[in-house]
């Protein structure tokens, strides 16, 4: 008898669970599993207005599971959704979640982040690149110097960039080497 596979446990972080918390309907996830949660932008458009602060980190919290789901042939369970599903069906439940986050915080902040095309320099791509194959974000601060001699003037993506507090720079990683 083969033993069964390996089960990735996704577990979401907070900020992030909070979010789908937030989305989630009368019928709870114990007995429902992924359909007590729907993308409502009526019901994240609350919570990202009260919680701005957190956008960054809810976006980093969302490419750092994207990108350990995207590493993942196995099947993945979750006591926080009540499910188990394969790695693609949760890569795909993940990604219309974020295509749902981003553009809600269109409407809260009148914008989605973005890496301008000028902004991905020889230099910035090799830091992103590097930061991205090591799975090492410390050189983030040497990221956002980088993006800012290359003109970037956002200053939002600088500051969560050079921001030692917090996890910082997947979701930037991600949009600049067009990966997630």
């Amino acid at each position: 008898m083969n033993p069964a596979p390996p089960e990735l446990n996704l577990l979401l972080p907070v900020p992030l669970w909070e979010l789908f918390q937030r989305c989630e309907t009368q019928c709870v996830a114990a007995c429902c599993g992924l359909a007590a949660f729907h993308r409502d932008l009526a019901d994240m458009l609350p919570w990202l207005r009260e919680h701005q602060n957190e956008f960054p980190l809810v976006l980093d919290q969302l490419s750092a599971e994207l990108r350990q789901l995207s590493e993942n042939q196995d099947t993945v369970g979750s006591f926080q959704f009540n499910a188990s599903w394969d790695a693609i069906e949760a890569l795909a439940f993940l990604r219309e979640w974020r295509g749902t986050i981003l553009e809600a915080a269109l409407k809260v902040y009148g914008r989605v982040p973005a890496i301008a095309p000028e902004w991905r320099t020889e230099t910035v791509v090799a830091v992103a690149r590097q930061m991205f194959q090591r799975r090492e974000y410390g050189s983030a601060p040497i990221l956002a110097d980088a993006l800012q001699d290359a003109g970037c003037d956002d200053a939002d993506l600088l500051a969560h960039l050079r921001d030692a507090a917090a996890p910082r720079g997947f979701w930037a990683v991600d949009l600049i080497l067009g990966v997630g």
